[in-house]
């Protein structure tokens, strides 16, 4: 939802934040994102600094959360930690160090 008022805003497109905001403010103030949200869908105009902070921080956590996405998906299986159980046990007793 709040990718979508930062997309809306960034396009200067005050019609659809405003339609955004009146339809899902009721649930979105009782939100943990409440703040995040009433801020990018303000008019275009009163943002400011605030919101480019804000956008900066979901840009890097959406470009994070691809990243991490496309790195399990191709090596999640191939690094996954062995279990003991997957480990043969060995004849050989252990030397004690020292």
């Amino acid at each position: 939802m709040i990718s979508a008022a930062i997309s809306y805003s960034l396009a200067n497109d005050q019609f659809a934040l405003d339609r955004l905001r009146k339809k899902f403010y009721p649930h979105m103030v009782k939100s943990a994102d409440a703040e995040a949200f009433i801020l990018v869908t303000n008019p275009v105009e009163v943002k400011g600094t605030a919101f480019r902070t804000l956008a900066k921080e979901i840009a890097s956590v959406d470009t994070l959360e691809a990243f991490m996405k496309k790195f399990r998906e191709r090596y999640d299986s191939s690094f996954r930690p062995r279990k003991s159980s997957d480990i043969a046990p060995s004849n050989s007793k252990a030397k004690p160090l020292g």
